[in-house]
């Protein structure tokens, strides 16, 4: 990552923290001295470029999207591509998958490129380009899209793929039956979109959250087996609260560890966290993080591993004891997992 990034992100984020109130913690706000007149997120707002078309050519015009002409959208996005394109070699294929690529927008000629996939399963990844990483934002209860200054293709060209076919604008019949079929799909669209863009040995990158914690392992596997750098330069992966198993016994071992971990926020009493812990150690979790939630892994989850095993994880949201504002825990679906 260049200095100069790593320095305007924290830039951002200083901004951001200086911004917040007090009272969220139940304090009285402080009167503070001005700040600047200009922050790091009004400065990118004031000085955004839009950088030349760096992958426009015959076999891309017709993907091409009008970055002034997006509907709500008051601002030029940059350079992007969008449509269809078929998950085999077949052009009469008429299983496709729906994709909306972001060349960088700061005009690097680095030969990356980031597949970003939201989970689900079946969940579109528009969901992450339209509120989370991409290049413009328009959240819940905002009046129209703003630019995001944290879009991910400030770093790197990044592509956003609805997949498997069936989610989202995907189109085709529905056959997929496994994560390996759903890696063979994205496989077969993905060196239609090198070829496309001519990104012949780019490095590739894969990022997704939840579900995806099934989907990038499995696609990233899959390039790594074709042995083939010109289309499947497998570079690098990463997954945000991934689904890395059993659903209810990734929630329930990882309980306690969570709870021990945002200990200012569930402060319980001896005894009931030493109760909880008795709890986590004599159902197994404890073992379970150790052998199997570790990295590399020594091999497959248990198939096996009881499903009943989830007292402890309504054990702890059934406290009532928790001071206010906390009131009851509420638990995220897919908690940490301990490194």
């Amino acid at each position: 990552m260049r200095g100069s990034t790593i320095v305007t992100g924290l830039l951002s984020v200083a901004a951001v923290a200086e911004a917040r109130s007090w009272q969220h913690v139940g304090k009285k706000q402080h009167n503070k001295a001005a700040r600047s007149e200009v922050n790091s997120l009004d400065h990118y707002l004031a000085t955004r470029t839009v950088a030349a078309d760096r992958f426009l050519n015959s076999n891309t015009t017709k993907f091409a999207v009008n970055g002034t002409g997006i509907p709500d959208v008051d601002f030029d996005v940059g350079e992007s591509y969008s449509g269809y394109l078929p998950i085999s070699d077949d052009p009469d294929d008429t299983n496709e998958l729906f994709f909306w690529f972001f060349a960088n927008s700061e005009g690097s000629d680095a030969k990356e490129v980031l597949i970003w996939l939201n989970g689900g399963p079946g969940c579109s990844s528009f969901e992450g380009l339209l509120q989370e990483n991409g290049p413009f934002s328009w959240q819940y209860g905002t009046l129209k899209p703003v630019p995001n200054p944290w879009a991910w293709n400030r770093l790197i060209n990044t592509v956003w793929i609805e997949q498997p076919v069936g989610t989202g604008f995907s189109r085709g019949e529905v056959t997929a039956t496994s994560e390996e079929d759903v890696a063979a799909q994205l496989l077969g669209f993905w060196k239609n979109f090198v070829e496309t863009f001519s990104l012949q040995g780019y490095k590739v990158y894969i990022a997704g959250e939840s579900y995806a914690g099934a989907y990038c392992p499995y696609i990233a596997s899959a390039m790594l087996d074709k042995n083939d750098t010109t289309y499947y330069d497998m570079s690098g992966l990463l997954i945000y609260d991934p689904v890395i198993g059993n659903d209810i016994v990734q929630d329930a071992v990882t309980t306690v560890p969570y709870a021990d971990f945002h200990r200012n926020l569930m402060p319980f009493n001896e005894s009931f966290s030493k109760e909880i812990h008795d709890l986590h150690n004599s159902c197994g979790f404890a073992d379970y993080i150790d052998k199997y939630l570790t990295y590399p892994p020594p091999g497959p989850q248990p198939s096996n591993y009881s499903d009943t095993r989830q007292s402890l994880l309504r054990r702890v949201p059934d406290r009532h004891d928790l001071p206010s504002p906390l009131g009851r825990a509420r638990f995220p679906r897919y908690l940490w997992l301990r490194p």
